[in-house]
């Protein structure tokens, strides 16, 4: 992947192209992780930003187009992965929203999924190296007033088989209030700013929360990257 495809560039910079990327900022508390095996060996630890984000992954237009056809499917109640033995349970307190799964083959979502692959890809090549398998759904999350999820790691932890490795957050509006997206390095919490389009990713195990929202509903697409355990 050409490095011309990752230029910096200011929030609020109207451009169509899908790749736009942002590194987030790194702190000295930035976390040791793993690149693609060499050959079939092991991973190998290399240092990544904490997040990247990617502004106008897709543009005002497509983002309500993918509201609209998100809001088709099933709406349940989002639920955590508590533990290995006790499973997903629905625990208001850690983390209050509305979820609608969309799956890879559902009629129109091949033009959403082969938008994001290629964003995957190209940050995963750039930054992270881990060593992905695909991802075949994706959340659409709906955050109404008071809405949250407390602060939490999207790879849950004493689990065997594939894991989640790499986190993707995709806003797909902006006229809410509150609903920050804060990713915790060190001791202090860091808002990496959400503007419709703009898509977030990090490792799996770095930890992160949404804060409360005030005002209006926060629409989102939470995507994990599968991947075979770090070795």
């Amino acid at each position: 992947m050409s490095d011309s495809l990752f230029r910096n560039g200011a929030r609020g910079v109207k451009t169509l192209n899908p790749f736009f990327p942002v590194p987030g900022a790194l702190s000295n508390h930035a976390r040791s992780i793993a690149s693609a095996p060499a050959a079939g060996g092991p991973e190998q630890p290399m240092i990544g930003p904490p997040w990247v984000t990617l502004d106008w992954a897709f543009n005002a237009v497509e983002a309500q187009r993918i509201v609209e056809h998100c809001q088709q499917f099933d709406v349940i109640d989002a639920t955590i992965d508590s533990s290995p033995q006790n499973g997903f349970q629905l625990d208001k307190a850690v983390r209050d929203s509305r979820i609608r799964v969309v799956p890879r083959d559902a009629r129109d979502s091949y033009w959403i999924f082969t938008r994001l692959d290629k964003m995957v890809s190209a940050i995963n090549e750039k930054y992270y190296a881990f060593n992905l398998d695909n991802f075949n759904f994706f959340q659409f999350s709906e955050y109404r007033v008071a809405g949250h999820f407390a602060t939490h790691m999207d790879c849950p932890l004493g689990r065997a088989g594939p894991c989640r490795k790499l986190s993707i957050s995709l806003t797909l509006n902006d006229d809410y209030e509150g609903g920050d997206f804060q990713i915790q390095i060190g001791p202090e919490p860091h808002t990496v700013h959400q503007a419709t389009g703009r898509l977030i990713a990090f490792p799996s195990f770095v930890l992160h929360r949404v804060l409360p929202v005030t005002n209006g509903v926060r629409h989102s697409i939470v995507i994990w990257v599968m991947g075979p355990p770090f070795s």
